[in-house]
C-alpha cells in the first residue's frame, strides 16, 4: 500500500534525519532508488501506526529511530501473534 506524502510527513522527515548518524544518513539517502526508512517512520509517527519488522533495535535501523518518537514496533512473529495467525515450524502439518 502506498500514501502519498502530507504535510506531518514532511515535517517529521526532518527530525527523523536528526536521530541518524549523519554518514549513514548521507549514504542511504544517496543510493539510488528510494530509501523508504525514514519515510516509514515519518508515516508510523503521522498515523500513530505500529511498524512492524525484523530489523534489530540497533543505531541507524527502524526500532531504534522509531523509539526516539514513542512509536512500537513489532517483529513478524509478534505480529503473527498479537492478530492471532497461528504458525508451526518443522514436523507434519
Amino acid at each position: 500500500m502506498f500514501k502519498d506524502i502530507n504535510e506531518c510527513q514532511l515535517k517529521k522527515f526532518g527530525e527523523i534525519k536528526e536521530k541518524y548518524d549523519e554518514k549513514y544518513w548521507n549514504r542511504n539517502i544517496s543510493k539510488p532508488g528510494p530509501w523508504a526508512d525514514p519515510w516509514l517512520i515519518a508515516l508510523a509517527i503521522c498515523e500513530e501506526a505500529i511498524i512492524v519488522t525484523n530489523e534489530t533495535n540497533a543505531p541507524n535501523k527502524i526500532p531504534f529511530i522509531a523509539n526516539h518518537f514513542g512509536i512500537n514496533y513489532l517483529n513478524l512473529f509478534e505480529f503473527f501473534n498479537e492478530i492471532g495467525v497461528r504458525y508451526q515450524t518443522g514436523g507434519d502439518t
